[in-house]
């Protein structure tokens, strides 16, 4: 509501069952923001993460989430980060980088 377009990328619950992790495109141009969502409260935490891919995937501790940055130049998914809740996406942690521009980084 409220957007002339909406795609939701990926949705992946917690393992504790307990937060919903989303991204979203609000403009069609394939730059995804990540989510967290609070499933007791329908609260949805500070924390936000832009201009990604759209896969997530959690880590088994349940306030650890990785995603995919997109090169600017070529928007190409490239790198992997892990994102711990709570803190600033400065702090975000790169955990893999694929430089070769013949491959899409990707999780499943």
């Amino acid at each position: 509501e409220g957007h002339e377009f909406f795609d939701l990328g990926d949705a992946e619950v917690s393992p504790n069952d307990l937060l919903l992790a989303y991204t979203a495109d609000y403009d069609g141009s394939e730059n995804y923001t990540l989510y967290i969502k609070n499933l007791e409260t329908g609260e949805l935490l500070s924390d936000r993460v832009e201009k990604i891919a759209d896969d997530i995937e959690w880590s088994n501790d349940n306030s650890t989430v990785f995603y995919v940055r997109i090169e600017e130049e070529s928007h190409r998914p490239w790198q992997l980060f892990r994102h711990k809740l709570g803190t600033p996406e400065a702090d975000d942690v790169l955990i893999f980088q694929e430089d070769d521009d013949a491959f899409f980084l990707s999780m499943g």
